[in-house]
């Protein structure tokens, strides 16, 4: 399994989830890492999951010399990783231009599967449908289905943008929706010791956003909300789990409309599981996803939910019983529908979270994702057998 880094974040969570789960099923599992390490690999090493860490720099290719230079010891690297570890089956995600050059490595050493996979419904977005290197890199896309066993989207959205995006053929892209590991939100936790260390009392109501600060997650349009919500219930407070390069400038925002007392900004946690169990409602304010584990991981824990009807999120979603959805970009609907779930009595708020974990269990458990990818590299295996014969 390759990734870019292991800073926190959905697809980090993913291969973490997955490593164990495979290995579980009696799969070797390796875990490749393109450029930095991070926080997950303390995780990592925990679970028992073998990885490597390349620690190539991050250069955009306006500087071609240094980017070229890059790409030459990058490609050295895959090439001496896939062959110490004997690998049968090579899953990417998120790699971007990276995907190509793993490709041409994983062509070279007759690697029999490769996956390459997608986590956002918007492969290529918007304001830069008309950049060169997006144009480039969809038709590249469509070239590399010669050498790619098959693209994954993470739903069914997912799948219909990569299809629409790159040309490719509907047969040529499956679908294997994200998964969250439910028993790891099962635990039982002090909820009181968890707010008190936060300095929060028990009457307060609290409300947890978990995202990285990036426009994608429409955090501007949270803090528009909380201060209606604010306003009309004093006792809410906003915990904002994450980093990203937006942070200091929903920090200003938060500022500048008086927030600062009920706007908290916690930084990426390892402890998302007990924050989860001490909040009353969880909000996922984004303007399009893939299949956001954050929400996963919200229902999981049995935490009433709040989130915007984008891709992904309408997939998992797919009854009023089990969340509330807003449409996205929509400061006043994101209030509405917060604070009426703050007054609703506690016994339709449980009902509500009960639903929610009886869906992620039902459909969207780490077991039943780690099953689905093993069916699917059997079928590409045995397709590439049949061929090879």
């Amino acid at each position: 399994m390759l990734l870019p880094s292991l800073v926190i974040g959905g697809a980090q969570e993913v291969v973490c989830g997955l490593a164990r789960s495979f290995a579980r099923k009696g799969c070797k599992v390796v875990v490749g890492v393109l450029f930095e390490g991070g926080p997950l690999e303390g995780e990592l090493r925990a679970q028992g999951t073998e990885f490597e860490v390349f620690g190539l720099p991050r250069r955009p290719i306006r500087k071609l010399p240094q980017y070229l230079a890059d790409m030459w010891r990058l490609q050295r690297r895959l090439r001496q990783f896939l062959l110490d570890h004997k690998v049968n089956a090579i899953q990417t995600n998120n790699l971007g231009s990276q995907d190509f050059l793993l490709l041409a490595v994983a062509h070279q050493l007759k690697i029999p599967v490769v996956t390459l996979n997608f986590q956002d419904d918007r492969v290529f977005p918007p304001e830069r449908t008309n950049h060169v290197h997006s144009r480039i890199q969809r038709r590249m896309y469509r070239v590399a289905r010669r050498w790619a066993s098959d693209y994954v989207a993470v739903s069914p959205e997912t799948k219909s943008s990569l299809v629409r995006q790159t040309k490719v053929r509907e047969d040529q892209v499956s679908t294997v929706c994200n998964a969250v590991d439910v028993e790891k939100f099962a635990a039982p936790v002090d909820v009181r010791r968890v707010r008190e260390t936060l300095g929060l009392s028990a009457e307060s109501k609290l409300l947890i956003t978990v995202a990285t600060f990036k426009e994608q997650k429409g955090h501007r349009y949270l803090i528009e909300a909380a201060k209606t919500i604010v306003e009309r219930e004093p006792r809410a407070h906003f915990l904002l789990v994450g980093d990203g390069e937006l942070r200091e400038e929903v920090q200003r925002q938060v500022e500048q409309l008086g927030l600062s007392e009920h706007v908290h900004f916690l930084g990426s946690r390892r402890d998302v599981s007990d924050l989860l169990a001490a909040s009353d409602i969880f909000i996922l304010p984004s303007l399009f996803e893939g299949l956001s584990v954050a929400l996963l991981e919200a229902m999981a824990a049995g935490v009433p939910v709040v989130a915007t009807a984008v891709s992904g999120t309408t997939t998992v979603v797919n009854d009023d019983s089990i969340a509330l959805l807003v449409p996205p970009a929509n400061k006043e609907s994101l209030a509405d529908a917060t604070l009426g779930l703050l007054t609703r009595s506690a016994e339709e708020r449980e009902a509500l979270a009960a639903a929610a974990r009886q869906r992620v269990l039902e459909e969207f458990s780490l077991d039943r994702q780690a099953a689905n990818y093993i069916t699917l590299y059997e079928r590409l295996l045995a397709e590439k057998t049949r061929r090879s014969n």
